[in-house]
């Protein structure tokens, strides 16, 4: 498997994710056990799959921008078409993504705990925008239990940070709020010298994470929910 996880890195730097993650897929699948990834390996895994997500992702944001200009009914119709086949591509990468997690990939501490179900929280966050209906809410709360399931092992308060937190950002929208609340509860935390890595990881993945509910505009997924309550 070492191999494996150099050529994966390989097509990671050279921009070829869609074939690392295969290399990688492939490998796992035929394994008769689980497997124990160390962590530079988790890395290349995260980083080979989150890639092929985000690029998709970033395409499904431009093609349904377009989609509100189209005028033609050719156009319009051509648009919906690629924004589908991306829609299939994420679910069907996502869907092995689960896949290897949960039946081949061995977790033997809680840091790694914490590390997969962080990856599954950042999947179903992605495939709460690109999903319709009901089953955009179903993942979104699928990303926010994997989340606090994440954060119950890592710390009870740091858990209710986040909570209020992602109160903030998506019911209030005060996203300076949520950012000054997180900063003031770390600086705290490393006064009292409780810091340690697994917590400025957390402090990291808080920031990309208010990044990701800057960029998306989460409040659409409150105010569609109350549209759909309300008919």
């Amino acid at each position: 498997m070492v191999d494996v996880f150099a050529r994966a890195s390989l097509c990671y730097l050279t921009n070829r994710c869609d074939e690392g993650f295969r290399l990688v897929y492939d490998s796992l699948r035929i394994s008769s056990e689980k497997i124990s990834l160390n962590w530079e390996e988790q890395e290349v895994f995260c980083f080979v799959s989150m890639n092929l997500l985000e690029k998709r992702y970033q395409s499904w944001l431009k093609l349904t921008h377009l989609l509100t200009k189209s005028t033609g009914f050719v156009e319009h119709q051509s648009i919906e078409s690629y924004i589908e086949t991306i829609r299939n591509e994420m679910i069907l990468y996502s869907d092995q993504i689960f896949d290897l997690v949960q039946n081949y990939f061995l977790v033997t501490s809680k840091q790694e705990s914490i590390f997969y179900l962080n990856l599954q929280g950042d999947i179903h966050f992605y495939l709460s925008q690109i999903s319709q209906f009901n089953t955009k809410l179903q993942h979104f709360h699928s990303s926010l239990r994997f989340y606090n399931r994440s954060l119950q092992i890592s710390s009870e308060n740091i858990s209710a940070v986040y909570n209020k937190a992602l109160l903030f950002i998506l019911i209030t929208e005060e996203y300076d709020r949520a950012r000054d609340l997180l900063t003031n509860t770390i600086d705290e935390f490393e006064k009292k010298q409780i810091s340690s890595g697994e917590l400025r990881s957390l402090q990291n993945y808080l920031q990309n994470k208010l990044l990701d509910f800057h960029f998306v505009e989460p409040s659409t997924i409150v105010k569609q929910n109350n549209h759909q309550t309300n008919r």
